[in-house]
């Protein structure tokens, strides 16, 4: 009988060890599964960190004149045969990611389509080199697909969407980098057509080679100034190319440019009148002081905006200090006008307001004498407050320590 029973117990030992092996193995399997699918998320995690490295190393290789250190997306010379960055496992090819990309956007803006966007175009730059001839073909086929903007947070890659996948394209090529990313946007740059566009590959070619493109980025938008000059548009969306030229520095539009500063109504061409005063700098006074005598120019409105312009060049001259204290303290303009002219003391004409220099701790100085000769011949209470807030904020320029005692523009009396 006792032998009966140790051969039982004995039985069940054994089938209890061998089900215990057989679900440990299972649950071991199941474990390995598991570890691998972590390795390799952190595998493709990791490769994607080190794709960012880089092309940060690079573009400040770039920024600072140094030579650009060797990436996967970054050839030593155009004649070398781009070094292909190994895909991640599970990430799809260039071309399958620029599919999915338009499907995406077929189905429709959400949340969840934005956030799968991100992280395709984010794909395509750790794709490097070898995306770039998907993307030309996608360019060369002058198809485009509306990307809904991005009101806060992370766009594509380099920031918010700009509204189309081109453009998205456009910044996924210039983190890309290297001289076959360069050739590609300088392409697209010689025959664009669209005026938005044109603006986004020369801020990506700036970017990405400082300067060496500067004269085919120059050349589009006159072009594209010219071909607008007379008609509706040119009011609506010169800006962008006019903000071109003054990056640059560029004068020689401004002859153009002052061909094409009335308009119809006896309206000023504002974003004409911006980029000249941006690039005449001092010389841009004789031109203010004309436009206030133009006859041509019956616009009120247009009238009020060379007051204001009158700012940046306040403190720079005893002419230019005589032209501002005549406007702002002339009764017979609009007061609007007159405040907004004190209110830009404070904003126009420095090299950096944040972080000031020398030289406009010198204009600061300079204009808080002229608004001290001003107080009191103002008799009107808005133009006053005008007076004291900008005399405040230019006291903080050159004295931080005083910001503490800054007092907010009230709400309803802000000058814009």
């Amino acid at each position: 009988m006792k032998k009966a029973i140790i051969l039982v117990v004995a039985s069940c030992g054994v089938g209890f060890y061998a089900g215990y092996l057989v679900v440990g193995n299972q649950l071991l399997k199941e474990h390995k599964a598991e570890m691998a699918k972590l390795q390799a998320a952190w595998e493709a995690e990791k490769a994607s960190l080190e794709g960012r490295l880089s092309r940060l190393s690079a573009q400040a290789a770039r920024a600072a004149g140094g030579s650009e250190p060797r990436t996967a997306a970054t050839p030593a010379t155009a004649s070398e045969k781009p070094v292909v960055v190994a895909m991640a496992a599970g990430m799809q090819s260039p071309d399958e990611i620029l599919t999915r990309l338009k499907a995406l956007q077929l189905q429709g803006a959400t949340p969840q389509s934005k956030r799968e966007m991100i992280r395709l175009l984010d794909d395509l730059v750790r794709s490097g080199a070898a995306a770039l001839p998907a993307i030309a073909n996608f360019l060369a086929s002058n198809s485009d697909i509306g990307v809904a903007p991005q009101g806060k947070g992370k766009g594509g890659p380099g920031g918010q969407f700009r509204g189309s996948l081109r453009s998205e394209l456009f910044k996924v090529v210039q983190e890309i980098g290297g001289e076959q990313a360069e050739q590609l946007l300088a392409g697209q740059l010689r025959g664009a057509t669209s005026r938005d566009e044109l603006v986004a590959l020369a801020e990506s070619l700036e970017a990405m080679a400082p300067g060496k493109y500067r004269e085919a980025a120059i050349a589009s938008a006159q072009a594209m100034l010219n071909s607008m000059a007379g008609t509706d548009a040119q009011g609506k969306g010169a800006k962008q190319l006019y903000d071109i030229l003054a990056m640059y520095g560029d004068k020689s539009y401004v002859e153009q440019a002052m061909g094409q500063l009335v308009q119809a109504g006896g309206r000023l061409n504002k974003d004409a009148l911006d980029y000249l005063q941006t690039v005449l700098g001092h010389e841009s006074l004789p031109l203010l002081q004309q436009l206030m005598q133009n006859p041509q120019i019956t616009d009120a409105k247009s009238r009020e905006e060379v007051v204001k312009m009158s700012a940046g060049l306040a403190g720079t001259s005893q002419e230019a200090n005589r032209f501002w204290f005549d406007l702002v303290s002339n009764p017979n303009l609009d007061a609007q006008a007159r405040q907004k002219a004190i209110a830009e003391l404070d904003k126009r004409g420095f090299q950096n307001k944040n972080e000031p220099t020398p030289a406009d701790l010198q204009l600061a100085q300079a204009r808080l004498q002229l608004l001290d000769g001003l107080r009191n011949q103002l008799q009107d209470a808005g133009l006053v407050q005008a007076l004291d807030q900008a005399r405040a904020r230019l006291a903080v320029m050159i004295d931080p320590s005083l910001r503490p005692a800054l007092q907010p523009t009230p709400k309803g009396k802000k000058v814009n």
